[in-house]
């Protein structure tokens, strides 16, 4: 399919790639997406990447690709491109510096039932997302058009499948058909996520070794399963 593009802006550079603001005038006119890309020569990743993302369409919680397709640029060459859906709010690393580097507890707890919900739909397919971190979880508009902002996951350039040897890093099991997750609160008021990674991806760092294993954990129980938290927009109870 033949495909026009108009570049809006840069939203942001890798070492072989940057994702474009983009609006489309053909073959359907004035879409907006964030369109990835990057040079032929490299995109084994990213084409990877959008394969990933094919999978998890129906996940209300992972960023949705519309495709990929290759264009020939004058500066560069010959290039790889993928439409993901545009976040006009920024990620949720942008989210925490607008707070001064904290976010309420009451919306902490919301946050999180949606990353855990992405993070249950990535695991029962069987995959590990090993580079979740607040840049990687992406903030879109309420879903009801009212309450908290709706947080997707993105980036599965690392991602892996579980029982595939990863380095020095390798899933001992493959039942993820649900992962176990608790919220341990403490005086003081905040929330200590001590019993899973999320502790982490809040405090700026991510490491795949604690998902995988937070991911292949004995199951306990989905969190859609789960009484609604306080504060949650309509949509998620």
């Amino acid at each position: 399919m033949y495909v026009r593009v108009v570049k809006i802006k840069v939203l942001g550079e890798g070492c072989f790639g940057v994702v474009h603001l983009v609006k489309t005038i053909a073959p359907v006119y004035n879409k907006v997406y964030a369109m990835k890309s990057v040079d032929e020569d490299h995109s084994s990743s990213l084409r990877k990447e959008e394969e990933i993302l094919q999978l998890f369409v129906d996940s209300p919680n992972v960023v949705r690709c519309h495709g990929g397709f290759t264009s020939v640029e004058r500066e560069r060459g010959v290039v790889y491109n993928m439409f993901m859906e545009y976040a006009s709010e920024g990620s949720l690393l942008n989210l925490m510096r607008k707070n001064g580097g904290r976010i309420p507890e009451r919306d902490v707890n919301c946050y999180t039932r949606m990353i855990l919900e992405g993070l249950f739909d990535i695991h029962r397919k069987g995959f590990v997302h090993c580079d979740l971190k607040p840049g990687n979880i992406l903030v879109f508009p309420p879903r009801d058009g009212r309450g908290l902002a709706s947080l997707k996951i993105e980036d599965f350039g690392l991602a892996k499948q579980v029982g595939i040897a990863m380095g020095h890093l390798r899933c001992k099991r493959s039942n993820v058909e649900a992962f176990q997750w608790r919220i341990a609160k403490h005086p003081g008021g905040h929330v200590d996520f001590r019993q899973g990674f999320l502790k982490q991806v809040f405090c700026y760092r991510s490491k795949p070794k604690v998902e995988c294993e937070y991911a292949t954990e004995t199951p306990v129980s989905s969190p859609r399963a789960c009484a609604p938290c306080k504060g949650c927009s309509p949509i998620l109870q």
